[in-house]
């Protein structure tokens, strides 16, 4: 025969419950979880929603941050996106693709110093990211230190031969290197 619950014995689990639903360390890996989702159904915007839903519960919460700048690339406004990629790497130093995202971002907006010390952080972490190598080359182009930039890119294709847009930014640099 099943024990009867009396509702004061539910209390307890209510309360436990109750206690989840307003934990920000819950909420916030709940809306990157649903933020995750929107994305993946190309909900750019609702996906957005929830990532910066996330970094309200958490100032720090680096991930959010770094998820939250790839929506916003997603959808075009590359200012707010490079803003939540630096602030992300900032608080995820070791994290090498959140640092070369931000570099990434940082080349588009002519911060080309600020894009070198960062990609050369993360080559110091993985000599041989080719994405790193790439950024580095461009932001190299963009100080232009054309000879470094080439130099770079080479190396990239070297690591991985595969990667035809590799061969690309070296087209570019080298014909910026010739106008120059």
């Amino acid at each position: 025969m099943p024990f009867p619950l009396s509702p004061l014995a539910l209390l307890p689990l209510l309360a436990v419950l109750a206690g989840c639903a307003g934990d920000p360390e819950v909420l916030k890996r709940e809306f990157v979880a649903e933020g995750d989702a929107l994305f993946e159904e190309g909900k750019y915007a609702e996906a957005i929603v929830r990532y910066r839903n996330a970094v309200r519960q958490d100032e720090r919460f680096g991930e959010a941050r770094v998820k939250l700048a790839t929506a916003l690339e997603a959808r075009g406004d590359y200012r707010n996106a490079l803003a939540q990629a630096v602030r992300g790497a900032d608080l995820l130093p070791e994290d090498i693709a959140a640092q070369v995202r931000a570099a990434r971002l940082l080349v588009v907006s002519g911060q080309f110093e600020d894009a070198r010390t960062r990609a050369t952080g993360a080559l110091e972490k993985d000599p041989k990211n080719v994405d790193a190598l790439i950024v580095l080359g461009n932001a190299l182009a963009g100080l232009k230190d054309l000879d470094g930039a080439i130099e770079q890119v080479e190396q990239a294709i070297d690591e991985n031969p595969a990667r035809t847009f590799t061969y690309a930014n070296l087209r570019a640099s080298a014909d910026s290197a010739t106008a120059g």
